[in-house]
C-alpha cells in the first residue's frame, strides 16, 4: 500500500503541478512517509487536494510498512576501497599487539 500511495500522489503532484496545493501536500506527505506513516489530518489533505487513490491508500495503509528495517544502518555512500586494520571476521583478540611498522618494512 506505500509503494501504490507514493506511485498515485507523485501522479497527482505531477498532474496538479499548474496548482500549488498539490506540491505542498504531496511532499510533505512524501518527506513523512519515509520515517513514519503521516497523521490522519495529512492522509485527508492528500485525498483532497493531491490525489484521491494516494489518500485512501494512505489512509489503509499499516503501520508496520513504516518500520525500517534495521535502526541505524546507513547505507555506504560510493565505493569503500578494502581498509587496513581490524577484520569483523577474524574477532578481537587483546592479544594481539599493534605494530605500527607492519605496513613500512618493505620500504627500507
Amino acid at each position: 500500500m506505500k509503494t501504490a500511495a507514493k506511485v498515485f500522489i507523485i501522479i497527482g503532484i505531477i498532474i496538479g503541478c499548474w496548482t500549488v496545493l498539490p506540491i505542498i501536500f504531496g511532499s510533505i506527505a512524501l518527506g513523512q512517509m519515509k520515517t513514519h506513516k503521516p497523521s490522519t489530518g495529512m492522509c485527508v489533505c492528500v485525498l483532497l487536494f493531491c490525489s484521491v487513490l494516494g489518500g485512501i491508500f494512505l489512509l489503509c495503509s499499516n503501520e508496520k510498512d513504516y518500520i525500517p528495517a534495521m535502526p541505524g544502518y546507513m547505507p555506504p555512500q560510493g565505493y569503500m576501497p578494502p581498509q587496513q586494520g581490524y577484520n569483523p571476521q577474524q574477532g578481537y583478540n587483546p592479544q594481539q599487539s599493534y605494530d605500527p611498522q607492519q605496513n613500512n618494512n618493505n620500504m627500507q
